[in-house]
Formats: C-alpha cells, structure tokens, sequence
C-alpha cells in the first residue's frame, strides 16, 4: 500500500512542475530582456545525446546562450529555427548556444523533433530530472540566459525571443569580447499561407516535342524527292531553252 502511495504522489508532483512549466511558457508569450545584479552560474550538470554529463564551466572562455525549451512549448518550437541560424551565423565567433531540453519524456522526443524541422545546426542537451532548471531558478519557457567567458549571467531573455532581430543581435554582440564585426543575417522568414505551386508536368511537352521530331524526321525524305524533281524539271527546261537558241 505504501508503494501505491509513493507512486501516486511522485505522479501527482510531475504532474504540478509540467503545470508550472506550461502556465510559465503562457505567460513567458511577451519576451522581456532582464539584466540581473551580477550573479554567477550554478554548478549543476546537465546531458548531451550521448548520456555524458556536461558543466557550464566547460565553455568557460566563451559567451554562451543557454536557452531552455520544451517540444509541447508552441513559443520555444516558434523561436527555435531562429535560434539554429544564429548559431549558424555566429558560428566563428567565440560564442555558442546551449537549447537544453526540459521535455519529461527524454532526449529522444527533442531529437526527433530536431531531424523533423531540420534543426540542424544546434547541438542537442537534456536537462534530466530538470536539475538546472531549478538551479537557474526558471518560472517559464522559453527562457534563455546570456552568460559571459568568467561565468557571469549578464542578461536574461523571458519569452518568445526573435534570434534574428538585428537589435536582439547587437546586444548578444555587445557582451561577446573583441568588438566582433556584426555576421551575415541568413534567416530567411517563410509563410505557412504561401501556396506551393504544383508541379509542371513536363510529359506532354516532351511527347509533342517527341512527335514533332518524328512529323519532321518522315517529311525529310519527301522534302529531298522533291527537292530532285524540280532540280530535273529545271535541267530539262534548261536544256530545252539552249535547243531552242541553237535552231
């Protein structure tokens, strides 16, 4: 009986922290940028693909942008193309992005969600059990934190995030060390309204291509008969008009 109740109760808590995360992501719709009194990072661990535990302090030298997002959060799924090609773009600064995962279910549910939308140039992190969640102390997804090359969090992004906005990209260039020159822009923006034009259907354009080959290919020898027929009836009136000048 004991156990039934142990069981109960641990479901009964997972089933108020995903509450807690799902009304934190509703209300996370606005974005707001938050710059904190000077705090360090917690010393929590989380996960790559592979199982191994990573620490923050292993990008220590870099700017990184820790962003946390969940496949049932509509705002992080919005965002998240947006933030694969700023860590395109960025890629040859002394910066990375860290989407760490926070979906209950595993690693497994964000990397196929990773292969189905073509998110390809982040690497893929979960935060089992959530432990750095807690630790960074988030009330709502998505939420990123902008961390210096010492460790420190310098800003806090709550919300629906535009990774491509030129203006949300001057202040992550602002806190990354050695003034580096602004990178190209490549999001392109796509619409779900656009209409995909169906295919052309190129058989009918090659069989008449095909048949008027052929119409040409049988009148050639035609052409060629005719051609002599009046070479021949040309040699004859010709020799016919100098018999009659030598009468």
């Amino acid at each position: 009986m004991a156990k039934i109740f142990t069981k109960i109760f641990l479901w009964f808590i997972s089933l108020i922290f995903v509450l807690s995360l799902y009304s934190g992501s509703i209300l996370a719709e606005n974005s707001s940028i938050i710059r904190p009194e000077s705090s360090f990072v917690p010393d929590a661990n989380f996960f790559d693909i592979d199982g191994n535990k990573v620490f923050l302090d292993q990008f220590e030298g870099k700017t990184i942008l820790v962003s946390f997002w969940a496949t049932w959060c509509g705002s992080c799924v919005e965002e998240l193309p947006s933030l694969d090609i700023l860590q395109k773009d960025f890629r040859k600064l002394p910066f990375e992005v860290l989407a760490i995962s926070e979906d209950f279910k595993g690693i497994a549910v964000a990397e196929e969600h990773f292969n189905k939308y073509g998110i390809r140039h982040l690497k893929l992190y979960h935060d089992y059990k959530n432990s750095l969640f807690k630790a960074f102390s988030v009330i709502g997804l998505p939420t990123a934190f902008l961390i210096d090359p010492e460790g420190k969090i310098k800003i806090i992004f709550k919300g629906n995030t535009k990774w491509h906005d030129e203006s949300i990209r001057d202040i992550l260039l602002s806190e990354i060390p050695g003034n580096p020159e602004t990178p190209k822009n490549s999001y392109n923006t796509t619409s779900l309204n656009k209409k995909i034009a169906p295919p052309v259907d190129k058989s009918g354009e090659k069989n008449l291509k095909q048949h008027s080959q052929e119409v040409k290919a049988k009148a050639e020898p035609d052409n060629q008969n005719q051609k002599l027929q009046d070479d021949a009836q040309k040699d004859k009136l010709e020799k016919k008009d100098e018999s009659n000048k030598q009468k």
